[in-house]
């Protein structure tokens, strides 16, 4: 017989309690109920590696051309000067849990158009707001899971990414009726985990420790892991973000250009009355963003309408 130490036990246990389907809902229900808050990360890890045991996550690899904006208000009004500004944070300035990292890890975070960027960070009225955008390089042999992209493909026949005409009755056909079901939940569930606002730092282990996990999922194109992954927005429905490493990122993208936007107004829905003010290129040969400055017609800002 094996030495098995009592709290590995303990994990293979979960693992097998959770393979069946109801168990599984009893444990979302759990979650949902205040677990998480009542739990610390180390234990939060092991639920969710026992949840998505056996779980299928939909891999895709993206058409070159691919754009990602990443945006930053500035308190002070100076243009950023430097494109790692709008890059990943340093490791070393990582000193808490974020939705896909945890202290001491980053990741580069990205969405996939301007309106998703300003409603994830929430700008003020007469903030400035500077957008990094990031294009995928071509050739490049990126690869990233979609999480929710099987509740996607349910719900609207779509992949989460555009491809029209998708079906999860041809995609799971192999699997047994309970064994598709758990799939479903689970990746909706997840999804939605990803989707929740976030108070405090309790509110991040179970996506920190979901991100960790698939991170480390093998890719179908390419050996190794995949890059990254796509979760639905918090703040923008509809809107979809990508959470890559950094050497991901770093190997596979460019920084094709820079915008710096006022805001003049804001509408509620993701609506917000804005101007671009500046556009910016990197300079190679300097190492830095030059920017310049547009010539706005008065009649092209939009003039304040909430109270």
């Amino acid at each position: 017989m094996d030495n098995v130490s009592e709290q590995d036990q303990k994990k293979i246990d979960l693992i097998e309690d959770l393979k069946s389907l109801r168990n599984a809902l009893s444990m979302i229900e759990q979650i949902k109920g205040g677990r998480i808050s009542r739990s610390s990360y180390e234990e939060v890890q092991d639920i969710v590696k026992a949840l998505i045991y056996g779980m299928v996550f939909l891999n895709r690899t993206p058409s070159p051309g691919l754009t990602l904006y990443r945006g930053r208000i500035i308190s002070d009004g100076q243009l950023l000067k430097n494109k790692s500004d709008f890059s990943y944070c340093p490791e070393e300035k990582i000193t808490e849990f974020g939705r896909c990292n945890s202290p001491d890890n980053t990741v580069f975070y990205g969405s996939n158009n301007l309106d998703t960027v300003l409603s994830e960070l929430k700008p003020e009225i007469g903030d400035i707001v500077q957008v990094g955008v990031a294009q995928l390089k071509q050739g490049s042999s990126f690869e990233i899971a979609v999480l929710g992209e099987v509740d996607h493909i349910r719900r609207y026949e779509r992949s989460l990414l555009g491809q029209p005409n998708m079906y999860v009755e041809k995609i799971f056909k192999d699997f047994l009726p309970n064994e598709q079901s758990k799939i479903y939940l689970i990746d909706a569930f997840c999804a939605e985990m990803f989707s929740l606002p976030n108070n405090n730092q309790k509110d991040y282990f179970f996506t920190c420790a979901l991100s960790n996990l698939i991170f480390d999922l093998p890719a179908k194109e390419k050996k190794g892991a995949v890059d990254g992954f796509v979760y639905p927005s918090v703040a923008h429905r509809g809107g979809i973000n990508l959470a890559i490493k950094p050497k991901s990122f770093d190997s596979h993208f460019d920084f094709s250009g820079f915008m710096s936007f006022k805001i003049h107004d804001y509408l509620g829905f993701g609506l917000y009355g804005r101007v671009q003010e500046h556009i910016g290129i990197y300079n190679n040969k300097e190492g830095v963003i030059d920017w310049k400055a547009l010539d706005i017609p008065k009649e092209m800002i939009p003039e304040r309408i909430s109270i």
